[in-house]
Formats: structure tokens, C-alpha cells, sequence
């Protein structure tokens, strides 16, 4: 499952990437930051740091792990908002390419719940089993 995750976050950061430079123009014309497009490089991380990492899990792992999605997905779900409110058509292409960052930050942290939930499940049969 890391390994799909990981090329799947890779797809999304290459795809939302491409997608948010294409759309560089309006976000410049609307004056909306372009921070995530270099914040989708961080999607890669989460995975990588989970498969490394845990051979010895540790809260903060799973906090940095949390931190390569949050951020992308609140400045991702708030320019989309500001955008919206524009009412016009032209931003169709970049709130298509934010939605697609926002896709790859639920992605992310999805599967860092799935993996949480797992070591919970994990540890408490492991402690049931010991009476």
C-alpha cells in the first residue's frame, strides 16, 4: 500500500504541478498566491517518511507526516473559495488545478489515517492477547 500511495502522490504532484504553473497567469492577474505550487512537492515526503520512519513510530512521525498535507489543503480549499467568488469562467482552469492539489492532500491524509488506525488495531489486540 506505501508504494501505491507514493507513485500515486508522485502522479498528483507531477499532474497539479504542471496544472498550477499552466494557471500561473491568473493567479497573478487575481493576485492569489502561488505558494502550493511548490508546496505539492512536499506530497512524495508523507509516504516516504511513514515507510522510513517506522521502524520506530513516534507521535512527531505522524505530525511532520500530517504536516506534508495540511497546509496544501487549507491554502488549496481557501483559494478556491476566493476564486469562486470572482464569478467568472476564466478561473475555471485554476480552480481545477487547486482542486486537483486539494485531491492529493485528502489522499494524504486519508491514507495517514488508514495507517493510524492500523497500528491502533495492531497494538490493542497485541495488548488483549497478554492477560
Amino acid at each position: 500500500m506505501d508504494i501505491a500511495i507514493f507513485i500515486t502522490l508522485l502522479i498528483i504532484t507531477y499532474k497539479s504541478s504542471k496544472s498550477l504553473s499552466d494557471s500561473s497567469e491568473i493567479f497573478k492577474e487575481f493576485n492569489v498566491s502561488r505558494v502550493l505550487s511548490v508546496l505539492v512537492f512536499i506530497y512524495p515526503l508523507g509516504p516516504l517518511l511513514l515507510i522510513f520512519g517506522s521502524m520506530q513510530p513516534h507521535i512527531l512521525l505522524y505530525l511532520l507526516v500530517a504536516a506534508c498535507f495540511l497546509p496544501q489543503l487549507v491554502i488549496a480549499r481557501k483559494q478556491i473559495n476566493a476564486l469562486n467568488l470572482l464569478g467568472t469562467n476564466r478561473v475555471k482552469g485554476a480552480t481545477d488545478a487547486l482542486s486537483l492539489a486539494w485531491l492529493g492532500a485528502i489522499i494524504g491524509l486519508i491514507y495517514l489515517a488508514v495507517v493510524l488506525i492500523m497500528i491502533f488495531s495492531i497494538s490493542s489486540v497485541a495488548t488483549s492477547n497478554h492477560y
